[in-house]
Parts: structure tokens; sequence; C-alpha cells
């Protein structure tokens, strides 16, 4: 996605994107107009991880945030100089998937017989007890298991007034005073990660680290805001992970280390194919399942699939209530497998509820105008354009 502008257009914000999977570490430079629908994305970069030994994991990831930002400061700010657009950067939006970050959904309230003032140091008190609450919930399940738990970022997400959203809560009074927020987690120490490399290769540069899925869930409000319920699945390379929302406010995120490249491995294994050729076998509809020849193979590939359809069926049962999952289903996965997942998706759904729902392949029905296809790139790159990492729910001037 390119633009271009004149003396007479304002100035475009520039921002770096550095996002950070279970198989690779994308990084790319964004360009953004306040008053333009989009951003152009204007260069990328990839990264790609071997993580075969899982006590090396944390040691490989830092290398390659390091070399991730030894060439965004390079290679990347030398495309800005030529494109003729701002070599400083405005900010470093760094986002990180499962199983390394944890997405708590807390929702917190204070009520009184009778009206209150809110004051800042009553939402600091509701968001502290907020973090709390996902403290304990998570600390007590990954000491078990033997890992550590490092604080990464923390969102408000709505604020309510007597049962209202509202983006300025100071100098009211209200009954009832509830408040949303996400709280990020993560598995390693990736603000010191991303410290160490920013002040090394970018001095100075703000930054701001969130788990993708919590980015994702407020890309998804900001493209479908009249949206109160829904559903928020992304598959990726590696892990797939899904969050229901409720009347406006996410509930708890779930994950399985399931994605792409496992189906395509379980298929290749099957058929004979090299894991990337495998992985056709899903682009583009269903259909090309039945290329390869004969019927024994053709039933490997639909029980490899079916595999990875029971495991996408016990993740949608974990809601974490009794409800049944909102009909509105947002899916976000590479844009040349969108079809075949789509119908998997809403087949998966039908099961588990009985009832029909609507799937919305995001990237192509909001992003795919352009040369760029990246599913993540594209939500990210429109989450650094409408300032989606900002507390916009707290009027704290």
């Amino acid at each position: 996605m390119w633009s271009f502008w004149s003396s007479k257009n304002p100035l475009p914000r520039v921002g770096a994107i550095v996002d950070v999977g279970d198989r690779r570490i994308e990084v790319a430079l964004v360009s953004s107009v306040a008053d333009h629908l989009g951003p152009s994305v204007v260069w990328t970069h990839v990264e790609l991880l071997s993580l075969g030994d899982a006590t090396k994991a944390e040691a490989t990831i830092k290398k390659a945030v390091n070399n991730a930002f030894a060439s965004l400061a390079k290679d990347g700010v030398k495309v800005l100089k030529q494109l003729g657009l701002p070599r400083e950067i405005s900010l470093i939006q760094a986002s990180l998937h499962a199983p390394y970050a944890i997405t708590v959904s807390r929702n917190v309230s204070m009520r009184a017989a009778k009206p209150f003032k809110i004051t800042r140091s009553l939402v600091s008190e509701l968001e502290s007890k907020a973090k709390a609450d996902a403290y304990e919930m998570q600390s007590s399940a990954l000491v078990r298991s033997g890992l550590k738990l490092y604080p990464l970022s923390s969102a408000v997400i709505a604020l309510r007034l007597n049962g209202y959203e509202t983006q300025y809560p100071f100098k009211s009074e209200a009954a009832e005073v509830s408040l949303s927020q996400h709280v990020i987690l993560s598995t390693l120490d990736f603000l010191e990660m991303l410290r160490g490399a920013r002040d090394r290769y970018l001095p100075g540069t703000e930054l701001d680290a969130d788990s993708f899925i919590s980015l994702f869930y407020r890309t998804i409000s900001a493209l479908a805001p009249k949206v109160a319920d829904c559903s928020i699945v992304t598959i990726g390379d590696g892990v797939t992970e899904f969050m229901t929302v409720r009347e406006g406010l996410p509930q708890d995120t779930h994950f399985m280390p399931i994605g792409l490249d496992h189906v395509a491995q379980e298929i290749s294994k099957v058929v004979g194919l090299l894991p990337h050729e495998a992985r056709n076998v899903t682009k583009n509809g269903a259909e090309e399942i039945f290329a390869f020849g004969g019927d024994a193979k053709k039933r490997a590939v639909k029980d490899a699939l079916i595999k990875f359809e029971t495991e996408l069926t016990s993740l949608f049962r974990k809601t974490g209530d009794s409800l049944a999952l909102p009909k509105p289903i947002f899916l976000q996965t590479e844009y040349d497998h969108e079809v075949f997942f789509a119908s998997m998706v809403e087949r998966v759904a039908r099961v588990v509820t009985g009832t029909q729902h609507t799937v919305h392949p995001v990237t192509s029905e909001f992003f795919a105008h352009g040369d760029i296809k990246d599913a993540s790139l594209l939500s990210l790159a429109y989450s650094f354009h409408k300032k989606l990492y900002v507390d916009r729910y707290l009027d704290l001037k």
C-alpha cells in the first residue's frame, strides 16, 4: 500500500511494527496520515525463529529481536529517506503472540447506595484490583508448570458509569462504576528484550508493548463498532487463539498450540509432499483436497484436517461460561487460506452451538486492497494508524 502527498498535505507519522510469533518476527514501517482511511506499509522484514530447543527459546528470540531492530534501523530508515518520509520513528508498536503472551480480561466494579464522585484515585484503585486479580489467576498455574511470569502491559477496554460507557469519567458522579481491563502477562521478559534493542538501535523512541490478540480485539471494535457480541479467532502459523466478546466486553482468551504449519505437516506425512507444498491444500477452498490421487490418500488428508477441526471444536467450547458462542465470528488468518478456514470455523461453531453463525474473514473484508496481504501486519498497521494502542477510556488531561 503506497500513498503520495504534497507540501499542502500534513506530513505522515511513521511507526515501526514488531510482531513476535512462535515461528517468526515480522517488522514493518508504516506511514500514517490522520485524515486518510488507512495507513501505508512502506517496508517489511522477517526474522525466522528456530525454536527446537525449548530451553534456549528466550535466547533465540532475544537474538532475533536484536537482528530485527538492526535491520529496521539500517535498511528500514534508508527506505524512509528514499521515499522522502520523516526518518524519525514516532512509535515502536510491539506485539507478542501466544503462547508467550497471556491475555487476561478482568471486570471490576464498585457500587454504593448513593452517587459518589469519580476520581483518578478511584479508577486507579480499580485498575490495581484488576491487575491483582489477573496475576492471582495466572500465577499459581504457571508456578506449578515451572514458568516465570512477567508483566507486559495493561489497557482499560471500557469504563462505565451506571451501566453507560464513557470516555470522560472524571468530575462525574455515579452509584456504580465498572472497569474492564486487559492485563497482559508474558512467559519471557519481553519488555527487557525490547528496551535493550530499542536503546541500542533507536534510542529515545517511544515503545508500546501489547499482546497481538488484545490489539486485534481493539481493531475489530474499531472496524465493527456496533457489534456488541462476537467471537474472535486468529489462526496463525503455529497457534490458534480464541476470544469471545459479550456486551462490548472481552472475555478470557484461550489458545491451542496448533496452526497452519501443523496442518501442513500432518498432510505432508500422509501425502508425501513437502510441508510448504502440503500447505496449499488449505488454500482457496477445500476442493484442492481432491487433487491427490488414490482414495487412501484422500481419506488420509481428510483425517488430518478433521484432527485440526476436532481441536478447534474443543477450543470453541472453552468460553468460560454457559452461554453459546455469539453468532458473528471474526476470523483472521492468511489471506489465501481464508475461504477454507471460514468454512471450517462456521461448521465447528454450528456443531458447538446448534445454530447458524456468520464468519467474517477480516483480511479480505477490511484490508485486502493493495499488494500487502499479510494478515497480522495489516491489522497491526491499522492499529497504529488509528492509535488503538492508546488508553482512550481515561480522560487524564
